[in-house]
């Protein structure tokens, strides 16, 4: 069970409120995304595909970090594509990770 989170994704929040938004609230925002980060790198998982799209905004405008379908645990700092290169996102993937299937958290 996951909780409701009546927001909607970032991505469209963004496009319908940026404009009634102040600097400090998108900062306070961009802070929740990076303690998720920072919370899915304690647990080693690698989140690989975090996009504005992927977050949520609850009521009191927190962004949560959704869609996992991409993630990936990580051991020692590697981790490895073991199915090919057909589940990452390749728009932001670095060229020696793509000819390689191997990618650090660095």
């Amino acid at each position: 069970v996951m909780e409701l989170v009546k927001g909607g994704d970032f991505l469209t929040f963004l496009r319908n409120e940026r404009a009634r938004l102040t600097a400090k609230e998108l900062l306070k925002m961009m802070e929740n995304a990076a303690a998720g980060m920072e919370y899915l790198a304690s647990k080693h998982c690698i989140h690989r595909d975090l996009a504005a799209r992927n977050c949520l905004v609850t009521e009191n405008n927190t962004l949560k970090i959704s869609d996992f379908g991409m993630s990936r645990e990580q051991v020692d700092g590697i981790y490895s594509s073991t199915s090919g290169m057909k589940q990452i996102p390749v728009k932001w993937t670095a060229p020696e990770a793509l000819s390689y299937g191997r990618y650090s958290s660095e």
